[in-house]
């Protein structure tokens, strides 16, 4: 799907269903990392325990985006700020160990330790 095309036009299809006009489509597959203007600074979230990873509350993490990082496009709360983001660097299943990334954030707000908690709370671990 990838060498035939397929797939980035099935991608092109769900960015305009988002409202996404087609220069920013295009320059998103021409040189995607400064079209995103993806934040410079990162913060990993770790886990506080060892063991199994068994959930991730992707509800949860939405809303932390949204409200908290100002990723959504909506018009909950605070604006909108498109260099926001997340990437969840473990999978359900993976062993853990005290300190292993969950994720990065990718924001240009402060984060408190208890939004950092918060954010962590998203991810199940147990032996």
């Amino acid at each position: 799907a990838f060498r035939t095309g397929i797939l980035l036009k099935s991608f092109a299809s769900i960015l305009r269903s988002h409202k996404v006009d087609d220069l920013t489509a295009q320059r998103l597959f021409e040189d995607p990392w400064s079209t995103l203007k993806i934040a410079p600074k990162a913060v990993t979230v770790n886990s506080t325990q060892g063991g199994t990873l068994r959930k991730i509350n992707q509800y949860m993490i939405g809303e932390f985006v949204n409200r908290v990082l100002g990723g959504g496009a909506n018009d909950f709360e605070g604006e909108f700020d498109a260099s926001a983001g997340l990437i969840l660097t473990a999978r359900i299943g993976d062993i853990l160990r005290p300190g292993s990334s969950l994720c990065r954030v990718y924001t240009s707000r402060k984060l408190s330790a208890e939004k950092i908690a918060e954010l962590e709370s998203c991810f199940v671990v147990s032996d």
